[in-house]
């Protein structure tokens, strides 16, 4: 499985005023929101719980092949560490992990195969040179969607199911 979320964390700070009134409470359950209100970096833990939510949810949605509308709590998430953490959905559930890069922006990957790949660039032109470098191909990358709105991307005669997120400057993909 695999998903991935990315916040501009300049951007968010713009853009989005998470203590505004009921703002959290529309998209963080009660204890995600006690863990925010309490925390020494609430910003930070919120943008982290966000990006699991949204990693989880692509992650699901291409598990189980369902339609792209994302309800922020039938996930709930559990922090393990300062980068690990699990999403719960229904009955199931996937780790996740979180990387902050300075005050740049957070970044998190549902960690589900060893052999997931990811990268994080500053433009889509970025994102796709690194895609070539990757697979060795002399031809241009394209991304894709499927009906059901699934990203992949195909280079040459591959074909490669992936997760596409941006925000602000920056682009990630996890394939």
């Amino acid at each position: 499985m695999i998903g991935n979320d990315i916040v501009d964390l300049k951007k968010a700070k713009t853009d989005s005023n998470i203590f505004r009134p009921r703002y959290m409470e529309k998209v963080l359950s009660q204890n995600e929101q006690n863990l925010v209100l309490s925390s020494p970096k609430p910003e930070q833990d919120f943008w982290r719980l966000w990006t699991m939510k949204e990693s989880a949810y692509k992650a699901f949605q291409r598990k189980f092949n369902s339609k792209p509308v994302f309800n922020p709590f039938a996930f709930h998430c559990e922090l393990m560490d300062s980068e690990n953490g699990l999403v719960h959905f229904g009955g199931d559930y996937v780790k996740t992990t979180t990387t902050f890069y300075r005050e740049n922006y957070t970044y998190c990957s549902v960690s589900c195969s060893a052999s997931s790949s990811s990268f994080i660039a500053n433009s889509k032109e970025q994102l796709i040179q690194n895609l070539r470098m990757e697979f060795g191909e002399s031809s241009q990358p394209q991304l894709l969607k499927l009906k059901n709105n699934l990203p992949f991307i195909k280079i040459a005669s591959k074909t490669i199911p992936v997760s596409i997120t941006h925000h602000g400057i920056y682009f990630a993909i996890q394939f």
